[in-house]
């Protein structure tokens, strides 16, 4: 016979599993982020198709940020480190998106996150507790903090000429032991010049050019079949041979259909062609003797 008191009981512990479980998942839930963007090396530009805007990573885009031609920035959703640093900074998961974390290295590391909510709906950050910069005609908000025994430098940089919508662009620096914010403040500052001068800036390519008086060449080329099978975004890199190095010559955005086949001009000497995804990975590739 069972006992009168145990009568529901089982009911009301399932519902109160399913709470927490529900509760647990919310909280791990994670931040959302843009999709499709890019790097190229060489070119020291971040840029956000989806955003459209570039971000000039300057001294941050040197040989240590690479691995090939794949770039430590990447889009993937962020690792637990900065899930929590984002909360910790205040970042509302339904308000901000990510445009990329830099990962690679353990002990330091890079974020930059914009917001990608609406009109009354978003939870922006209180700017007044932040310290206001000004420089060259540029504005931004910044503070120093410590989290986890590292010291942290957090900007946002207001984005003008953005029409009717409050659009911010924040930047998080994990800096090493002893370095000072000199450079992360520059590299801010130059951004928030860019922006707040030029609003948006988005260029999807390098155009090549020639020394003055060198013949110029155009080179057709035909886009492999992979790509035109699968629409999305790619890109065709031209690297030239100087002396035992690459350095980038061309590249252009391709999609999000891509065409069948190209052209671009070149003057005379040795190249690198390279058919790329977003992230760096190779699809094709051809020496080039032009």
């Amino acid at each position: 016979m069972q006992h009168p008191n145990n009568i529901g009981t089982k009911p009301h512990i399932n519902v109160l599993l399913l709470a927490i479980c529900l509760l647990i998942l919310t909280g791990c839930r994670s931040y959302q982020t843009v999709p499709n963007s890019y790097i190229v090396k060489g070119e020291d530009n971040f840029h956000s198709i989806q955003e459209k805007l570039s971000i000039y990573m300057g001294p941050y885009a040197g040989d240590q940020m690479w691995e090939g031609h794949q770039s430590h920035l990447t889009n993937n959703p962020p690792t637990r480190r900065y899930v929590k640093l984002f909360q910790k900074l205040g970042y509302d998961k339904k308000t901000y998106a990510v445009l990329f974390t830099d990962d690679h290295d353990s002990k330091y590391g890079m974020a930059a996150l914009i917001n990608a909510g609406n009109g009354k709906s978003q939870n922006l950050l209180d700017l007044t507790k932040f310290q206001l910069n000004s420089a060259d005609h540029a504005k931004w908000y910044s503070q120093t903090l410590m989290h986890h025994r590292q010291k942290i430098y957090h900007a946002i940089i207001p984005m003008y000429n953005k029409g009717v919508a409050e659009k911010y662009l924040s930047i998080i620096k994990i800096l090493p032991e002893g370095e000072s914010t000199k450079t992360v403040e520059k590299f801010v500052q130059q951004n928030a010049k860019t922006f707040q001068d030029y609003g948006y800036t988005l260029t999807n390519l390098k155009l090549p050019s020639c020394p003055a008086g060198v013949q110029e060449i155009y080179h057709d080329y035909v886009v492999p079949k992979s790509i035109i099978d699968n629409a999305g975004y790619y890109l065709l890199k031209v690297y030239k041979e100087e002396q035992n190095e690459q350095e980038l010559f061309f590249y252009t955005l391709l999609g999000p259909s891509p065409v069948s086949q190209g052209a671009f001009k070149a003057c005379p000497g040795k190249y690198k062609m390279l058919f790329t995804t977003l992230q760096g990975e190779l699809i094709a590739s051809e020496n080039l003797e032009l």
